[in-house]
Parts: C-alpha cells; sequence; structure tokens
C-alpha cells in the first residue's frame, strides 16, 4: 500500500527541487518502523544478520537487508512526499501562503535574497498539509555510509555542478565540499556531522506534482 510522509527541505534545496536540480536526498538512520527512535545503526558481524541497531532500551536488534529497508520511516520506492518548507500566512488571506524559498522582493539582486518580507515566518514543521505545494514520488532506497557518497551524487542533491570539470577528475572536489558544508549546517549539532560517518537513508525521487498557492 502506498503512503504519503511529509518532510522537511531547506530553501535552497527546495529552489533545487524547483530547478530540477535535486532528485535525491540523504538522512541520517536514527528511527525504524517498529523499533522507533535507535541510538546505534551498523552493519552486522552476526551470522543470519545483514545490520543490527540499539533500541532506546539498549537492546540490539537484528536485521536482514530486505527488512530493513521494509522499516525506512521515510517510506519506500512509489511512496510519495509532501514537502514542508518555511512559509507565512498573507495576512488578508488566511489560506493564501507566501514561501520563503521563492518569496521575491523588490531588494533582491543576484546572489542575494532580501530579508524582508513577512513578519512571522514559519519554521518548516509547521507547515500544515494543504499548505504544501510541492509534491514527489520516491523511486528508490537505499543504505549507506555518508562518505560513500559519489560527486555525481553530490550533484544529485542539488550541489552545483561545475562546467569544465569532468566526473573523473570530481572526487573530493568542489560538488563534495559543497554537500559536506550543507550537511554539517544541518546535521552537526544533531550528532550526525560529516565526521562521525553515520549510516544514511539514501533516497532518489521526482516531483510530480506542484501547486501554485
Amino acid at each position: 500500500m502506498k503512503t504519503e510522509h511529509p518532510i522537511l527541505f531547506s530553501g535552497e534545496m527546495v529552489r533545487a527541487i524547483i530547478e530540477g536540480k535535486k532528485t535525491m536526498t540523504r538522512r541520517a538512520i536514527n528511527r525504524l518502523n517498529g523499533i522507533g527512535k535507535i541510538t546505534e545503526f551498523q552493519k552486522s558481524d552476526t551470522s543470519g544478520y545483514d545490520y543490527i541497531c540499539r533500541d532506546n532500551s539498549m537492546l540490539w536488534n537484528g536485521f536482514h537487508e530486505a527488512e530493513i529497508f521494509e522499516r525506512c520511516s521515510y517510506g519506500r520506492p512509489g511512496d510519495s512526499f509532501w514537502v514542508k518548507e518555511t512559509f507565512a500566512y498573507d495576512g488578508a488571506k488566511s489560506r493564501h501562503i507566501e514561501y520563503r524559498a521563492t518569496w521575491k522582493c523588490e531588494h533582491d539582486f543576484p546572489g542575494v535574497k532580501c530579508e524582508h518580507g513577512p513578519n512571522k515566518w514559519k519554521p518548516s514543521i509547521f507547515m500544515p498539509r494543504w499548505a504544501s505545494r510541492i509534491s514527489l514520488e520516491i523511486t528508490d532506497v537505499r543504505s549507506e555510509k555518508l562518505q560513500e557518497i559519489t560527486s555525481r551524487d553530490a550533484i544529485a542533491e542539488g550541489m552545483r555542478s561545475y562546467p569544465g570539470i569532468t566526473y573523473q577528475h570530481l572526487n573530493e572536489t568542489e560538488p563534495l565540499n559543497d554537500f559536506k558544508r550543507l550537511w554539517d549546517s544541518l546535521n552537526l549539532k544533531r550528532g550526525y556531522g560529516w565526521c562521525v560517518n553515520p549510516f544514511v537513508w539514501v533516497i532518489s525521487f521526482n516531483e510530480i506534482g506542484r501547486i501554485d498557492k
């Protein structure tokens, strides 16, 4: 049965999705369906199990690879996301929404967005379903260590490509460094920084709908 899930994206990543540059996202594996929040996740060296995790009761749980993907809290291929992003209600029209990622101001100029605008921008976590404008379909889910990301995947994550640089020369260069900075800005304080090299879900998706509110 296909399911719809909410997912949060920063303004930079919302713009990358809208521009067709972002088709992939990585999320730290810190929760499993049927287990809840977990404190550790790793490959298993115990015969009969592919992965093990430690739950909040400090008990170890073992899983086969096929089972672990069934427990992905973000969904499975065929499921969909509705995107949550920073927003504001228009004071004159309670059902009219402004979106911080693409909000236009007369003071905007290339490379810099004006900080003026609605007085009460609301964090993405508070966005209700009806206010979401972007729908995505999950096309693939896999797991890997964070530092296994390739430059090609970094570009699929919405990082810039660099004209004149071939993929053979992209290892440890600009797109990867851009991704490292973005990842740490979102996850370092949560304990999942680049240097920790946590296991992550690698989720590929396609945009399947966008509504102008």
